[in-house]
């Protein structure tokens, strides 16, 4: 059986891709993966809610600590915050390999920069700046392939610590896969399998901007 939202979280995936221009099927995919639509899920190393927000991800976005159980389980202060830190890292991606030397060789769409904006989100940006960084710095094309193979580069370190390349790259794939399928369905005026919220019960039970970010020493 399809993991459905209900129609209340539905409206707020919606208002929250709008608000931050972020692909309503991509985001939906993403929660999808991230919570199973539930808003109060707590993983293994403590992310939260809907998109599964760490506490000091959470004070980062939002400047708030105080009462924080209330906030980060409330389903649309979680989705905004969540919205609003991914398209941090899609603009943060993209204006880097777009202010890289003219050397840089280039070969970025749209799709690229959301990708690593998703690895970003999963397992932290720094180390996705560093694998832009070594593409540039073996004059490989700065694409999505070569970031997520350099993923794996020894190099890819940040404060001594390497990225789980492996967690990263399935998270992108699983919610790439998904997003497409979603997007494909939807400009094909195909009902996509999923994407409808779950229907309200009715009584007796009848169902109805980071700055510009420069090039870094690996």
């Amino acid at each position: 059986m399809p993991i459905k939202p209900t129609p209340e979280i539905y409206a707020l995936i919606k208002k929250a891709a709008e608000k931050y221009q972020v692909p309503f099927e991509l985001l939906y995919a993403q929660i999808k993966q991230e919570s199973s639509f539930n808003p109060t899920a707590v993983s293994k190393c403590g992310a939260r809610g809907l998109m599964q927000i760490m506490p000091p991800t959470w004070r980062e976005i939002t400047g708030k600590d105080a009462d924080l159980n209330n906030y980060i389980f409330d389903p649309e202060k979680n989705l905004d915050a969540g919205c609003k830190y991914l398209k941090q890292k899609y603009l943060g991606c993209m204006r880097m390999i777009v202010n890289m030397p003219p050397a840089a060789k280039r070969d970025c769409t749209e799709d690229n920069y959301w990708r690593c904006a998703l690895a970003s989100y999963n397992g932290g940006w720094g180390y996705v700046l560093k694998a832009i960084n070594i593409c540039y710095l073996e004059m490989e094309l700065i694409s999505w392939a070569n970031v997520a193979h350099f993923l794996t580069d020894h190099r890819c370190s940040v404060r001594g610590k390497t990225p789980d390349h492996k967690q990263m790259l399935d998270y992108v794939e699983k919610i790439w896969k998904d997003f497409k399928s979603l997007s494909a369905c939807q400009l094909a005026g195909l009902p996509a399998k999923g994407i409808q919220p779950t229907p309200t019960p009715l009584q007796g039970g009848d169902s109805t901007t980071p700055p510009v970010v420069p090039v870094l020493p690996v």
